[in-house]
């Protein structure tokens, strides 16, 4: 659980990998530099809830897949539009 430091094409650009969000992840240092050694290969599954599977060179798979996005606390109701939002919009029907 060590801190993302690199962000990093799933699919190596050298390999014919886009510069997207869709082929990106989020690495620790020492794993960006790992999986960058001979016999490692990331794969991106596109689907719902993209998953990356990391296999190494020893034949090992380790999938991989975004943490859920934050949740308001328990008890409160999560805010839908922002304080400014409403003002944004009074604004654009006026214009």
């Amino acid at each position: 659980d060590a801190p993302i430091r690199h962000i990093d094409h799933v699919t190596p650009h050298e390999q014919g990998g886009p510069t997207a969000v869709a082929n990106g992840q989020g690495y620790c240092q020492a794993c960006n530099h790992a999986r960058q050694g001979r016999g490692w290969k990331a794969e991106a599954s596109h689907g719902a809830g993209v998953e990356v599977v990391l296999t190494t060179p020893t034949g090992h798979r380790y999938r991989s897949r975004p943490p859920d996005p934050p949740r308001a606390p328990r008890g409160r109701r999560p805010q839908t539009a922002s304080p400014v939002e409403p003002a944004v919009l009074r604004l654009l029907r006026a214009a």
